[in-house]
């Protein structure tokens, strides 16, 4: 090989490294300044409950409606959401205990990141579906609020976010989501549902669990933000359940397990889904049914 040409090609490779450092550093910067965006969002005064049984309901709606745990912890004390060629991201610690991101919330703090998605220090959380919680009602915030802030007390340091390249990328295209970005902070707290009417009832269950991935139309398909290797979420309309009975889908909730034998992916909350009362798990296939 002539010198000339190991030249070349040595200058080549200085380019494409220096050429890498940039791109780097230019997707650092765009990724930082995105996630960095701060919004000053005003939130109406809310009464927090301090009976047992909205202490208790509100721990219904965290373990089991909500699937709090399914990135949280089942203790609440923080958990991996992503580890892959993204990067990884943690969901926070978010008990009373040390090493927390709670401790010093405020009533107004805890509205504005589940219903909002702003952090306290007006940043947007990533990954953090309140563009299903703003439809939380005001009673069901409240009992939410009010249990998560007596929760038994884990001592964990929340580990912080390191994002690949990769995920420096997806963050500057939007698709690692920051779901601040898509909510109407304008909108009031709904009025609680009538838990009397299955399809009523249902409606509000599924704008508040199963929208964020299933789509307003709950078609399923593509979805920002999935982790590698894990399949689109599925379409459960009507239409594309109508050879599935009533049992059946119970089944797949409480289980996991689709008529056909298949499991469900574990993206998917069915192990949080399965302590969902029967008459909870009723009304989102009534309501699937009336669509």
């Amino acid at each position: 090989m002539g010198s000339r040409l190991r030249w070349r090609i040595g200058a080549g490779l200085v380019a494409l490294v220096a050429l890498a450092f940039v791109v780097n550093v230019a997707l650092d910067i765009a990724s930082r300044r995105r996630l960095g965006v701060t919004r000053v969002i005003a939130v109406d005064p809310l009464e927090l409950p301090t009976d047992a049984d909205s202490i208790a309901w509100g721990r219904h709606l965290a373990k089991s409606v909500l699937a709090c745990g399914h990135c949280h912890g089942d203790d609440l004390g923080g958990g991996e959401v992503i580890d892959g060629p993204p990067g990884k991201v943690y969901a926070p610690n978010i008990t009373s205990g040390a090493g927390s991101v709670t401790t010093s919330f405020s009533t107004s703090d805890w509205v504005r990141v589940i219903r909002h998605g702003v952090k306290n220090d007006g940043a947007g959380a990533l990954i953090m579906p309140s563009k299903d919680y703003v439809n939380l009602s005001e009673r069901d915030l409240a009992c939410l609020i009010a249990y998560v802030g007596q929760a038994r007390a884990v001592n964990r340091a929340t580990q912080g976010i390191e994002l690949s390249p990769l995920g420096r990328f997806l963050v500057v295209i939007g698709q690692l989501p920051i779901e601040a970005e898509a909510i109407d902070h304008t909108t009031p707290l709904p009025a609680s549902p009538d838990r009397e009417s299955a399809v009523a009832y249902g409606a509000y269950l599924v704008s508040v669990s199963c929208e964020g991935c299933h789509k307003r139309d709950l078609t399923g398909g593509s979805m920002r933000g999935l982790p590698p290797g894990i399949p689109n979420p599925a379409d459960i309309t009507r239409t594309a359940l109508s050879g599935w009975s009533e049992a059946d889908f119970a089944r797949a909730i409480g289980t996991g397990q689709r008529p056909d034998g298949v499991m469900l992916n574990a993206f998917m909350p069915y192990r949080s889904f399965a302590t969902m009362t029967p008459a909870e798990v009723a009304a989102i296939w009534a309501y699937i049914q009336s669509r």
